[in-house]
């Protein structure tokens, strides 16, 4: 009867000792990941437990636009207002590369502007020193909990609304066209273009900016 407990023992130690040792690796694995995400957590933050007051005296100061500031999606943190001024005209300029065509008569003539000769862009000059001006207020608790948040949320810059157009740059070039188009518009109908009424029309398309591409445009000519 003993030789037989003994032997139940001996079984049950063998079918529960590797179960115990599988534990301990489960939860020695557990415990590892546990501390691994801790440790991930703090290097990532660690540059907002950081930012006290003394630091961001010498962050004001600094020349740099803050990481964590974008314009439309395109970071522009640690770059100079210069720099960012330049990289935004590179590379976030989405109407650098748009332009208009008039065009009249069968024979299609035509001349293209492009939004810029035409007067409408982009401040980059504002935007770059908006970027830059973030969290550099006259709060300063605010301005160090902005910074704080740059590193957590970011702060996304509308492009959008750094769009505007010029109307005495629009008629000039419209005086300019209307060089071009004259002689040709005289040869059909012994008229001219009008280049007010032209301007008028191009205005309505492009005073807000355009969501779409235009194809050639039929200028307005006088009666």
């Amino acid at each position: 009867m003993q030789k037989k407990n003994e032997g139940e023992r001996l079984f049950l130690f063998d079918f529960v000792a590797p179960l115990k040792t599988l534990y301990t690796v489960i939860l020695l694995i557990s415990v590892l990941i546990l501390l691994f995400s801790v440790f991930c957590c703090s290097r990532k933050n660690k540059n907002v437990a950081y930012i006290d007051e003394s630091v961001y005296d010498s962050l004001l100061e600094s020349e740099y636009i803050y990481y964590g500031v974008y314009v439309n999606n395109y970071p522009l943190g640690g770059l100079t207002k210069q720099q960012a001024l330049t990289y935004a005209e590179q590379k976030v300029d989405d109407l650098k590369n748009k332009s208009l065509t008039l065009f009249y008569g069968p024979e299609g003539n035509e001349k293209t502007y492009s939004y810029k000769a035409l007067g409408a862009a982009y401040d980059m000059s504002a935007l770059t020193e908006d970027a830059y001006k973030y969290a550099r207020g006259d709060n300063k608790s605010e301005n160090l909990k902005a910074v704080k948040d740059l590193y957590a949320k970011g702060n996304f810059i509308d492009l959008n609304i750094y769009y505007n157009y010029s109307r005495e740059e629009l008629e000039n070039a419209m005086e300019d066209a209307k060089k071009y188009f004259d002689p040709i518009v005289k040869a059909y109908q012994a008229s001219s273009m009008d280049a007010e009424k032209t301007a008028d029309m191009l205005e309505n398309l492009i005073k807000i900016k355009p969501s779409e591409d235009y194809d050639r445009i039929y200028i307005v000519t006088k009666d």
